[in-house]
């Protein structure tokens, strides 16, 4: 929080902060102490979702395809759920990669 000018923290980030960086004055702790501070969540984004209907209509087309376009659909599923630099999967390659995996669990 900053207030005039100046930043407030709650007195166990003080504590804490102190601990941390007794030796330092001036200018030097406040550029330390701006950086004590955790930063914040980005604001949730609306993720889009395969709903029922959208589902049942992947599992149709799965079922329709031979097993070895369903594992292309699988890799290519899996690729785009692996955790990168601009965060977590979403939910909708979420849920087609489970809809694949049950269809390669049904190829069996």
């Amino acid at each position: 929080m900053v207030a005039g000018g100046r930043l407030r923290l709650s007195k166990r980030a003080q504590r804490r902060v102190r601990g941390l960086y007794g030796e330092y004055v001036g200018e030097q702790k406040a550029n330390l102490l701006e950086s004590a501070v955790m930063a914040r969540r980005p604001d949730p984004v609306m993720q889009e979702v395969l709903t029922v209907k959208d589902l049942r209509e992947l599992q149709r087309h799965l079922s329709l395809l031979s097993a070895s376009h369903v594992k292309e659909f699988y890799n290519q599923a899996h690729r785009e759920c692996c955790l990168h630099e601009r965060g977590c999967p979403s939910a909708r390659s979420m849920q087609q990669l489970v809809q694949a995996w049950k269809q390669l669990r049904k190829c069996r």
